[in-house]
């Protein structure tokens, strides 16, 4: 340890004049990283549990451009779903019925889409005619096909990014 003393006490003075360059160099390759990881416009969830392995499914939605969703596991087991394979993937990973109504399928897209959607939201795309209202549920509630609204809703938001 006293041999290192006296080095860096000989050489403080070379550390202290470099040592700005290199911290910049640091921050510079920091905030490269925090863009590979965190890139603009492109939001990161987790799905769930992979159903194949003990890796965790991860989403990725860019809303900027016109790119294709996908899910992939965090393990390197080569586990991914492009978007032709959600809706059955969903149904492996999802028990809520196919049939919901406004609530419950704003809370569930909310869930699925990494957004908010409000419940008035869903009845002003039936009213508009985007989603289709099926018979009633016990108390009269119309309810509304989930991956009908999912179909639609990934496709209003393509058209609004392109």
């Amino acid at each position: 340890m006293p041999a290192l003393a006296d080095w860096m006490t000989l050489d403080a003075d070379w550390v202290a004049a470099h040592l700005p360059r290199h911290v910049e160099d640091v921050e510079d390759r920091a905030a490269d990283l925090e863009r590979i990881a965190r890139p603009a416009g492109i939001r990161r969830g987790i799905v769930a549990d992979c159903p194949h392995c003990d890796g965790v499914l991860v989403a990725w939605i860019d809303d900027e451009r016109q790119l294709r969703g996908r899910i992939v596991c965090t393990r390197d087991a080569g586990h991914s779903w492009e978007r032709e394979q959600w809706r059955h993937l969903g149904r492996v990973l999802d028990p809520t019925p196919d049939l919901l109504d406004a609530t419950h399928l704003a809370d569930w897209l909310s869930r699925r889409f990494l957004t908010r959607v409000e419940r008035v939201t869903v009845w002003q795309w039936a009213r508009r005619g985007y989603l289709d209202r099926i018979d009633g549920d016990h108390v009269g509630r119309p309810l509304y096909d989930r991956h009908a609204a999912a179909d639609w809703y990934l496709e209003h938001r393509a058209r609004r990014a392109g």
